[in-house]
């Protein structure tokens, strides 16, 4: 069981983190689409800020799985174990989700709704 979590981690590790990419388009977009420079710098500021919560989240999510590597296969892995490896894990992800989803909100005040659009249409 351990090693099928570890599995799941370090297949889903490694490479460049989703939403880095995703905000990583943005800072290049706002560049453009934002004209203003006050308004401009406010939205890059708080996409930074996204960026650098974003690889917070995944440090802690490569040493959370890293703490439980290959070796718990080795231990006999008690109920509160997987209790207390889950819960950090819940934790981990419940105060990334909060962070981004407050500083997406705060990233919606600061732009108008063209801006938005421009900067995060779907192609």
């Amino acid at each position: 069981m351990a090693l099928a979590l570890y599995t799941i981690f370090v297949l889903s590790g490694g490479g460049t983190f989703g939403p880095i990419v995703f905000i990583d388009e943005a800072l290049d977009s706002a560049k453009v689409v934002i004209v203003e420079d006050d308004r401009r710098k406010e939205a890059t500021a708080t996409l930074k800020a996204m960026r650098k919560r974003s690889s917070e989240y995944k440090k802690g999510a490569e040493k959370l799985a890293k703490d439980w590597g290959p070796d718990t296969d080795d231990r006999d892995v008690s109920d509160e174990d997987l209790d207390e490896f889950w819960d950090k894990m819940i934790n981990l992800n419940s105060e990334y989700s909060n962070d981004i989803v407050e500083m997406r909100f705060q990233l919606r005040d600061q732009l108008n709704r063209r801006e938005w659009e421009a900067m995060f249409q779907k192609n």
